[in-house]
């Protein structure tokens, strides 16, 4: 019986798909940063200026064996670990491989924005699925890169008001940290010291 409502629901909703290797960067002017409207009655959330806040996102890589990768959270107390791993034949497939976990962070920022959207124009989801697929081919020097990342995205709920739908989809993907980080291109500083080395980070 629930397997048939959501189908239903899942029918009615419908599914609303995103690539971002198919969506260039805006040229030009940088849109105004914006947030969130406390009140999203009407056909969805309205734009309202956002503060010029900074927060940073922590995690500890540590091998175990082979390549195996323990990570944890610093920022996030009791957060279970993640075990990263490598496909054989390089390693066991014992966990996700790096490339995964991206599509996994992609998927679940995704899913989280468009959830709050739907949440604060009262149409109130009770199941939101992110199928995402992570295309690796290799470059002009041979090298394995990620080429593109595809998504599926499928929230349910029982409320029928198509404008407000229309409204969160049009405005959801830009509140995604992730996604839209990816899609610019994010500078990654890297240092490589010895064990007992000083470490002296890029500014």
């Amino acid at each position: 019986m629930r397997h048939s409502r959501h189908a239903e629901k899942h029918a009615a909703a419908g599914k609303y798909s995103t690539s971002i290797a198919a969506r260039d960067a805006p040229k030009g002017a940088m849109p105004r940063p914006v947030i969130w409207d406390k009140d999203c009655s009407g056909t969805g959330c309205e734009e309202g200026v956002m503060a010029a806040d900074r927060k940073t996102a922590s995690a500890h890589v540590q091998l175990v064996d082979g390549y195996r990768f323990e990570t944890t959270f610093p920022d996030v107390p009791g957060a279970a670990p993640i075990m990263l791993d490598e496909a054989p034949p390089l390693g066991t497939g014992a966990g996700p491989t790096p490339a995964g976990v991206l599509a996994a962070a992609i998927g679940g920022c995704l899913s989280t924005s468009l959830t709050l959207c739907l949440n604060k124009a009262h149409l109130e989801p009770d199941a939101v699925n992110a199928y995402v697929t992570t295309r690796i081919a290799r470059n002009e020097a041979g090298r394995f890169r990620i080429e593109g990342i595809d998504v599926d995205l499928t929230p349910c709920f029982a409320g029928a008001d198509q404008g407000r739908f229309d409204r969160c989809k049009a405005l959801y993907e830009d509140f995604c940290i992730v996604t839209e980080s990816v899609r610019h291109g994010i500078p990654v500083n890297v240092n490589v010291v010895r064990c007992g080395e000083e470490l002296k980070r890029s500014a």
